[in-house]
């Protein structure tokens, strides 16, 4: 803490540090669920075109029931066939998919993709857009703005009747859940000592990220209709507005704002919740060292700067595009879609212990060259598996 007011006034960690950690956990459970849940509202599905005549015992086709192709309607038959224009859907596990509700296969399957795709571009565009507004405006307002948009996006989902204004729904609600997520981030690292940073980002919100990947199947086989997944899922998160909305401003957003009479206040505040009597310094003379206006250009600007984020920027898709491939697009094995799940969910639990373990021991960069190296070379070596 030295030279720096904040943790100097704080200490590393204290109770109300670490109850908002723990408040920031229990948030990644409907952040998992939503990040994750397009595997249960956009499933394979069996169907039938709808008046399709018994083809299996024709005397002029020998079809049997898993060649015959149902984006078509053959005739009484089978000697001609025409493109089917109403399907039935097999409903003995799920119930209300975006394939049943809009009829999105044959010719319009390629659009459960382009809802996944849209649903991740609005992530990006999420957590730029939450950067921007909480160094603006600041890190509680925005949590709380975001956690609205949640739950609106996410009710709009649940209830819309064209899939054109579920999948701008959709784009808002993936901007949201991953925006939520990156300021929780920041506000939980701006309030503790560089020692605990890994407990509470690693331990706490990664576990509960964790927590939520694990429990979405059960919940999912809980309730099969897409419907009210959507509609649990949005309203999740809700009983953490009431939580959020008592807490206190960031601090150092406060001090490296110029706030400083409203940064006292909070420390005040948070000091008297972890019944400390530290007096808090003159912060009108602590300000943070090289305190300007900053944009996102200046992360451009300089060689040093401008090298780590394109490596950093680089190394996140990488990660996205690989995490989310692999998690939404298993190879089931012809087994059960939640147990499958369920299991490629509990890599989660060493993922989180063992960088726990090694952040603070071998620095970052090392942790990320290794991890990366070994993850590469996994996934190549399951290209040889036979599925």
């Amino acid at each position: 803490g030295k030279d720096d007011p904040i943790i100097e006034t704080l200490g590393e960690i204290g109770r109300y540090q670490l109850l908002v950690g723990l408040l920031f956990a229990l948030m990644e459970i409907p952040h998992g669920w939503c990040m994750l849940m397009h595997k249960f509202i956009a499933p394979k599905i069996d169907y039938t075109c709808v008046g399709q005549p018994n083809l299996t015992n024709s005397p002029f086709v020998n079809l049997t029931s898993t060649e015959i192709d149902h984006c078509y309607l053959y005739s009484e038959f089978g000697e001609s066939r025409e493109s089917c224009e109403e399907w039935e859907y097999d409903e003995s596990m799920f119930q209300n998919t975006i394939a049943q509700k809009w009829d999105l296969v044959c010719d319009n399957k390629f659009l459960t993709n382009i809802a996944s795709f849209l649903f991740f571009s609005g992530t990006g565009v999420g957590v730029f857009i939450a950067g921007l507004l909480a160094d603006k405006f600041g890190r509680r307002r925005i949590l709380l703005l975001f956690i609205i948009l949640f739950c609106l996006s996410g009710l709009i989902c649940t209830i819309s009747p064209y899939f054109e204004l579920w999948v701008v729904f959709r784009f808002l609600w993936g901007a949201a859940t991953l925006g939520l997520r990156s300021i929780k981030i920041v506000m939980s690292l701006e309030m503790i000592g560089s020692s605990w940073r890994a407990i509470i980002c690693v331990a706490f919100i990664e576990g509960g990220w964790t927590l939520g990947y694990l429990t979405l199947p059960l919940v999912s086989w809980l309730i099969p209709n897409a419907v009210y997944l959507q509609l649990l899922v949005s309203l999740s998160i809700l009983p953490s507005f009431l939580i959020v909305y008592q807490l206190n401003e960031s601090p150092r957003w406060l001090l490296a704002t110029g706030k400083y009479e409203q940064c006292t206040k909070s420390l005040q505040n948070i000091l008297a919740f972890n019944k400390k009597d530290t007096p808090v310094a003159d912060l009108s003379k602590r300000q943070l060292q090289g305190k300007s206006e900053a944009s996102f250009w200046d992360l451009f600007k300089k060689p040093m700067i401008r090298r780590n984020t394109i490596v950093i920027s680089l190394a996140w898709f990488a990660l996205g595009m690989l995490y989310f491939g692999l998690s939404l697009h298993m190879p089931e094995f012809n087994a059960n879609i939640y147990i499958i799940f369920f299991l490629s969910g509990l890599v989660e639990i060493p993922a989180d212990i063992i960088p726990f373990l090694l952040l603070n021991r071998f620095g970052r960069r090392m942790n990320l060259c290794l991890h990366y190296i070994i993850g590469g070379l996994l996934c190549m070596a399951t290209a040889a598996v036979p599925l």
